[in-house]
């Protein structure tokens, strides 16, 4: 896996399409855009450490899945939002074996939720260490997820996270540049987790198993 930097997050999830499709813009990204950017966020979590390494492994054996999709199904435009259509069409949303492209790519949309909160808390206050904005942003977005096991793990670990400073360095944002990265990400991501949480609860879709 190639060295991570803040910048190339930035620039995949900037690159992410929304295809028009009869006049009107999908909520959900186009198939190619959004697997890169995923692809991309799970070197993220590998480097906040392996208490997020299980993570960091689901999000790339669930952008594969959503990958071979595209693949296999070729819609207009790369559109994400017909492949699911579709599933909700023949009612196989639900499908675990092998899982439907609508529960895998949901599982995606929580690991984007948890890095759209986690760049809002480092935005808000400078001040919180680095360990409580990870905090917050798991609670919110992925803990609901987990088993009680994997809660306890994940929050005992966090004791071992850095400072924010280190942080920063490691993911090679300049001081100088901090506000307008975490802005780019506020703004970038918020976009994506708005319209695809949208779609998914417009169509029911947020309980899938």
């Amino acid at each position: 896996m190639s060295t991570f930097t803040w910048e190339q997050l930035l620039e995949k999830f900037e690159a992410v399409e929304f295809p028009q499709r009869n006049g009107k813009q999908d909520e959900l990204p186009q198939v190619s855009s959004f697997v890169e950017a995923c692809m991309e966020m799970a070197k993220f979590f590998n480097i906040l450490g392996r208490a997020f390494s299980f993570v960091q492994s689901d999000i790339l054996s669930k952008a594969k899945i959503v990958e071979s999709y595209g693949e296999k199904f070729r819609p207009e435009k790369g559109s994400l939002q017909e492949i699911i259509e579709a599933e909700l069409a023949n009612g196989t949303c639900s499908v675990n074996q092998p899982p439907s492209c609508s529960r895998t790519v949901l599982r995606l949309l929580w690991a984007t939720h948890f890095l759209h909160v986690l760049v809002q808390k480092l935005t808000k206050d400078e001040t919180t260490p680095l360990r409580s904005c990870i905090r917050e942003a798991y609670d919110i977005a992925l803990k609901d997820h987990h088993s009680w096991a994997i809660q306890k793990a994940v929050h005992a670990a966090l004791v071992f996270l850095p400072s924010r400073e280190f942080f920063y360095k490691k993911i090679g944002v300049d001081t100088s540049k901090r506000d307008s990265y975490m802005k780019r990400g506020d703004a970038a991501l918020g976009t994506i987790v708005t319209r695809m949480y949208r779609f998914y609860e417009r169509n029911e879709l947020l309980q899938l198993p």
